[in-house]
């Protein structure tokens, strides 16, 4: 169901976001880095895929391409996080 959405939506971020998920929980790790990397070439500064990247490499053995996505994602979660607190101030 859900890639028969994306078929028709393919730009969709959060369905993208759904598939890795689901594709990890169902150790399809190789479809899982696919759906992942897809969302990313969608936002490339998505905190939520570059988080879910970082544990498919993990369960694939890839530590250096999972420290790689660790160290992405802590870049992006401070940016946020500075972002949150131009707004709030």
């Amino acid at each position: 169901m859900l890639t028969k959405f994306l078929t028709a939506n393919p730009q969709e971020l959060s369905a993208w976001r759904a598939l890795a998920e689901i594709r990890l929980a169902k150790k399809d790790f190789i479809s899982a880095e696919e759906a992942c990397r897809k969302a990313l070439s969608i936002d490339a500064n998505d905190l939520t895929s570059t988080v879910s990247l970082a544990r498919i490499l993990v369960a694939q053995g890839d530590k250096a391409g999972a420290e790689d996505a660790s160290a992405r994602a802590r870049v992006l979660g401070w940016k946020d996080e500075l972002a949150q607190d131009d707004h709030s101030g």
